[in-house]
């Protein structure tokens, strides 16, 4: 793992940082109170080409089969955190801990370097960030408001949501951009009309703080984490938000804390849909309809705002940790069903064989509470890491790294070694920016 790039983020701590559905933006936002949009850049093989000859890179084989570019004088070793039955750095990548190194700046990178949009209104923390799929931002702030901005146009500020208290959380509807849903320090979870900015629903969670809030994927449900570590299930109806279920996130003999993510895995297990749920007990818990199924532990988290995310082959966890450290979990999860019009992927025989395979994937899982324990790590010059996210495949195009992604063998290929040319952006409490590579050894 290498450090490929270093940004100048914010004035103080990052909260939160979120790619576009589209990829081509990373959004980030914390204690400054400053939206900031960053562009993403792809690269074609002939732009690659083109970067290396400036940096005065050498090619040299993959273990992919293509050629990527690496800097002539090689990495710089390092080494990874002494934890026993835990896999340093060099799991992660076949290689060494991540270090910043001179060589760091001569690959790619993958952020630009000032950002493209810096948005100001806030007058709070920044605690969270959502995207819509035509580029609306969505900010949830400390400041008892919840703003809409148009990233197309400027980044103008649409309009704003007033709440009595600091919100935590904000999630667009997936198919319905008229509405949102916030969480907030009064204990209200609501539904919002955007085009009037007026409440459709409230749920309210007695004695207790909303954390987190978001949409399921069909839109059918709203899920809630709390401070006293709950999590609450909604059905929505589109006029009402119907209470489900509600479960203790908390080991057998202990209390409940705070939950400080929720994430849902895109696709579902018979009808049963998965969530990813991150708490402050140094635990991620992998849940199967309202069945815990997994448990990963290896960090340190025990009050600040850190979420686990899944790659984006669903075949991996990660997350910032208190001690500066970004942690990694294999999920043991297959990868989505591949997108209609792929090959291998379209019609009802491929959507029945993706079926069909990742129930088998799941089978040993499914209803055995699992702790897992092995997990891959790499420091960063951070103290805390707040957010840590692997970036959308796409983003590894042109970089010399390509997995081939076309039918069932080369899917199978390409899952025998998912991190491989992963870029990481992780960030922390100095308000840096850092974006990771993961080479393989040279």
């Amino acid at each position: 793992v290498r450090m490929v790039q270093e940004l100048v983020g914010h004035d103080g701590v990052i909260w939160v940082m979120r790619f576009s559905a589209d990829a081509r933006l990373l959004a980030s936002g914390g204690r400054d109170g400053v939206l900031r949009v960053w562009s993403v850049y792809w690269y074609s093989p002939a732009r690659l080409n083109t970067v290396n000859a400036a940096a005065g890179t050498t090619p040299l084989p993959s273990a992919a089969g293509p050629l990527y570019s690496a800097p002539a004088g090689g990495p710089t070793a390092g080494t990874g955190p002494p934890s026993a039955g835990a896999g340093a750095a060099a799991a992660a990548s076949g290689g060494p801990a991540a270090q910043p190194g001179p060589s760091a700046s001569l690959r790619p990178p993958l952020l630009s370097e000032s950002p493209l949009l810096t948005l100001t209104g806030h007058s709070g923390d920044i605690l969270d960030v959502a995207w819509s799929q035509c580029r609306l931002l969505l900010t949830a702030s400390a400041d008892q408001t919840a703003r809409l901005w148009y990233a197309e146009g400027g980044g103008e500020c649409l309009r704003s949501f007033v709440h009595p208290d600091f919100v935590t959380s904000c999630c667009f509807h997936p198919s319905e951009p008229r509405r949102i849903v916030t969480g907030c320090a009064d204990g209200k979870v609501r539904v919002w009309s955007v085009p009037d900015g007026s409440v459709v629903c409230t749920a309210t969670v007695q004695q207790d703080l909303v954390t987190r809030v978001l949409f399921s994927y069909d839109g059918g449900r709203v899920v809630a984490g709390t401070l006293r570590g709950k999590a609450r299930y909604y059905e929505y109806t589109g006029s009402g938000l119907d209470y489900v279920a509600q479960l203790d996130v908390k080991n057998q003999h202990g209390s409940g804390r705070k939950v400080t993510g929720l994430a849902q895995v895109p696709y579902m297990y018979g009808n049963d849909q998965m969530y990813i749920i991150t708490s402050a007990d140094s635990r991620i818990r992998l849940y199967t309809g309202y069945q815990q199924e997994r448990k990963f532990k290896g960090h340190r988290h025990t009050n600040t705002q850190i979420a686990a995310s899944l790659s984006p082959s669903c075949q991996h966890l990660i997350c910032g940790s208190d001690d500066g450290w970004v942690y990694l979990w294999a999920t043991g999860l297959p990868p989505p069903p591949p997108p209609p019009g792929a090959a291998g992927g379209g019609g009802s025989a491929g959507a029945a064989a993706a079926d069909k395979a990742s129930k088998g994937g799941r089978k040993e899982a499914r209803g055995s509470k699992v702790k897992e324990g092995m997990y891959e790590s790499f420091q960063t010059p951070e103290q805390t890491t707040t957010v840590a996210v692997i970036a959308p495949e796409v983003c590894r195009l042109g970089r010399g790294l390509e997995r081939p992604t076309g039918g069932a063998t080369e899917r199978r290929e390409a899952s025998s070694a998912p991190l491989l040319g992963a870029l990481v952006v992780v960030a922390g409490f100095s308000g840096r920016i850092f974006v990771y590579e993961n080479l393989p050894l040279m």
